[in-house]
């Protein structure tokens, strides 16, 4: 399959957990997330910035230490193996994982960001020899077809309440505004743009009318 599933053979095992529906009513892992919300002023688009969190948050919960790792490079290498243009932010999650295993990623200081001209030379041989590879990183998507929206929701949940976050993307509407709570958007409305998130938790009992 392109995708795995929480049940297919390969990983199955990993996910025994999810066969039990039981979690609690809220869940919130954000504390092993050290990176406040920051305004974005650079080319490194939201695909690449929520995998690497994502990856810094599992080395935090090994290691018990903040180690920086470069989204910058994940761009770049993601958009060199997929063709595309580094400045277009089409990166999509697949294509970054898949960088994850192929390249890896190194520590933020080795190469934090691109040069003031704007100019993409690439990172360096050393950069890249650095790079700590993930060749045992395994992935499932949720949205699979023939599964609800429900039961998508349901496994978030139960992911999410074993200290696993989850990967998603949304589309963000015209109306969308700066304040903390995404409200349900009008019925009519237009979606300039998508952005990647990191779900950190959950709560039962709070619903957006």
């Amino acid at each position: 399959p392109r995708d795995y599933s929480l049940h297919n053979d390969v990983v199955a095992n990993l996910f025994r957990f999810t066969e039990v529906k039981q979690w609690p009513d809220s869940v919130d892992i954000s504390e092993f997330f050290a990176h406040p919300v920051q305004r974005k002023v650079d080319q490194v688009g939201s695909v690449a910035r929520a995998c690497v969190d994502v990856v810094e948050y599992f080395e935090r919960r090994v290691y018990g230490k903040i180690k920086p790792r470069s989204s910058p490079f994940l761009q770049y290498a993601a958009s060199r193996l997929s063709g595309t243009d580094f400045y277009s932010n089409a990166l999509d999650f697949r294509t970054a994982l898949k960088t994850l295993v192929r390249y890896g990623l190194p520590a933020q200081n080795l190469w934090p960001k691109m040069d003031d001209t704007g100019k993409v030379s690439g990172p360096d041989a050393f950069v890249y020899s650095s790079a700590l590879r993930y060749e045992n990183l395994v992935y499932v998507r949720l949205d699979q077809p023939r599964v609800t929206s429900e039961q998508t929701l349901d496994q978030l949940r139960c992911l999410t309440s074993r200290g696993i976050p989850v990967l998603f993307g949304i589309a963000v509407p015209s109306s969308v505004s700066t304040e903390p709570d995404i409200e349900y958007r009008p019925t009519i409305d237009s979606f300039p743009c998508g952005h990647a998130m990191v779900a950190v938790g959950y709560d039962n009992n709070r619903r957006n009318a």
